[in-house]
């Protein structure tokens, strides 16, 4: 089963207080920023970038990428047979071209010839082969995207065939998780774990950087002359700074010192207007949900989850609590996510929400919400529905409650929580990847809501198992609308965050459609 990309609502990105937004006139989420004309003539001069992250890194190994930190480096060490690009669309990497076998039980795969791995070696099938083999056999991390994996025939150097225990139309996307090792170099430090402890500090990669030195808090690589897709814009040195503030993080920016960051509002307003630096807000791929348990209790009831989904005031939300960062959602996926029909944003409607539930008979209601207590802006959250519910005269009981524990609720349709709020992002932007674990009924263990519908589970089974492309999105269409219709879910907004970064690198600082943090092989300074 395909894991998500769970958002963590304390420590992924900093908190911010309320009241804020007033004083930063950032530009809408699609992209665009604020830019001063002048440049910061420190970082173009040594042509190196320093990327300050939150988080600290536990594993250069790239079977451990489902972490955002380790991810980040990876993308700069190593390469992938297939990525995403800013449309949400697949592109080739390592392979050349590909081709899902009509009955989905195998993806043929053509390898670009010429290309090195950093010690000078060849990528071959073989080690597509051995990554695929080692991240299933070591069960840990990216290999939750691999449980449809069967084995990989290597017919020669550059052509293999990957086979499938069952048809997964998500297979294909889920390689763009799978960091390609060099099989003799692992191999030679193998060791007794597979070469976990190697790779930890140690880089088997042909991605566009060689890694020079690591450590807990800073990673410094180099450009990599060789790389199959060499950039001479792309800088000579990119460092990886763990900073956990982002008012340190806006300082050393503002001094010159760092190059990119993820920063709050408050840490924004210091920084507009300064020469040389830009400020962008980018989505992240997330979306915000109240996911409520459909197989049991009152929210069992569609009137009481309708009404639920009308009372919440979408706009104070987003506006006060999360200071602007973000858009309302437009149904039950994130935009991050191909195949989503047209539907329009959440909106609150007080007065309708209270006649929904006269309609249904339903009085003197007092409901039960889990919140995350270690994220400011979920608890003050939590407290926005209570007083929304309030005002259509239902009563809500907050109950604070750990991911972990939630996530631990799962295991049983019986145990999920009434309501929980919580974000999600898909492993890569496929519509099915987020369909099938957050809604199928057979997904006990990380199904939210307890959904359980035979025609939604039907199309969305069907998707799985087709290969044509366009019916694929016609039936995710469809099992989406089912959801809109039944609403196991109270959709509320994408997150964004503010970057700041220093000028020189014009418009390529961009969030990773597969990991959503920074897309490191996408940064480069502006071509003069």
């Amino acid at each position: 089963m395909t894991r998500l990309r769970s958002v963590r609502l304390s420590g992924r990105r900093p908190l911010m207080g309320l009241g804020l937004i007033a004083v930063l006139a950032l530009t809408a989420c699609t992209g665009t920023g604020e830019t001063n004309s002048h440049s910061n003539s420190s970082q173009a001069s040594n042509q190196s970038v320093v990327y300050s992250h939150s988080g600290a890194l536990a594993s250069l190994d790239p079977v451990h990428a489902d972490f955002s930190e380790t991810a980040s480096v990876d993308q700069a060490l190593y390469d992938t047979l297939i990525s995403y690009d800013q449309k949400n669309e697949i592109v080739p990497e390592l392979a050349r071209s590909y081709k899902v076998a009509a009955d989905v039980l195998s993806i043929s795969v053509t390898l670009r010839s010429g290309v090195i791995f950093h010690d000078g070696s060849r990528v071959t099938a073989k080690d597509v082969a051995y990554t695929l083999n080692r991240d299933v056999k070591l069960a840990v991390g990216v290999a939750s995207t691999l449980s449809d994996y069967a084995s990989t025939h290597v017919v020669d150097p550059t052509h293999l065939v990957i086979h499938l225990k069952r048809p997964s139309t998500l297979f294909l996307g889920a390689l763009s998780n799978i960091y390609i090792v060099e099989s003799r170099l692992v191999s030679a430090h193998q060791g007794t774990d597979d070469g976990q402890a190697w790779l930890n500090k140690n880089d088997a990669g042909s991605g566009p950087y060689t890694l020079s030195s690591v450590s807990t808090t800073q990673v410094i690589t180099k450009r990599y002359p060789k790389y199959w897709a060499f950039n001479s814009h792309r800088p000579a040195k990119f460092m990886f700074l763990e900073s956990d503030q982002a008012s340190t993080t806006a300082a050393s920016i503002k001094a010159g010192n760092v190059s990119i960051g993820k920063i709050d509002t408050t840490s924004a307003a210091t920084l507009k207007g300064q020469r040389g630096i830009t400020l962008k807000k980018l989505r992240d791929g997330a979306q915000v949900y109240i996911y409520f348990n459909t197989s049991q209790g009152p929210t069992s009831n569609i009137a009481v989850r309708k009404a639920v989904r009308l009372a919440y005031d979408y706009n104070a939300g987003l506006e006060k609590i999360r200071q602007g960062l973000g858009i309302i959602a437009t149904g039950p996926l994130p935009s991050s996510v191909s195949c989503r029909p047209p539907e329009p944003p959440s909106k609150q409607n007080l007065a309708e929400a209270k006649k929904v539930l006269k309609d249904a008979g339903i009085s003197n209601l007092t409901l039960t919400l889990g919140y995350q207590p270690n994220s400011a802006k979920n608890a003050q959250e939590a407290t926005l529905l209570q007083s929304d519910l309030k005002g259509i005269g239902v009563d809500l009981k907050l109950t604070p409650m750990q991911f972990p524990a939630y996530l631990q609720s799962l295991s049983s349709f019986s145990t999920i929580p009434e309501m929980f709020l919580a974000a999600d992002a898909p492993p890569y932007p496929g519509a099915g990847t987020m369909l099938s674990t957050l809604y199928l009924s057979t997904a006990v263990g990380s199904n939210r809501t307890g959904f359980s519908d035979p025609t939604f589970d039907s199309l969305v089974n069907r998707a799985l198992k087709t290969s044509d492309e366009k019916t694929q999105c016609q039936l995710y269409e469809q099992a989406q609308l089912i959801l809109a219709k039944e609403m196991p879910a109270a959709d509320l907004y994408e997150s964004a965050d503010i970057w700041a970064y220093d000028s020189n690198l014009g418009n390529s600082v961009q969030v990773n459609p597969v990991h959503g943090t920074l897309d490191v092989k996408a940064v480069e300074f502006a071509k003069k």
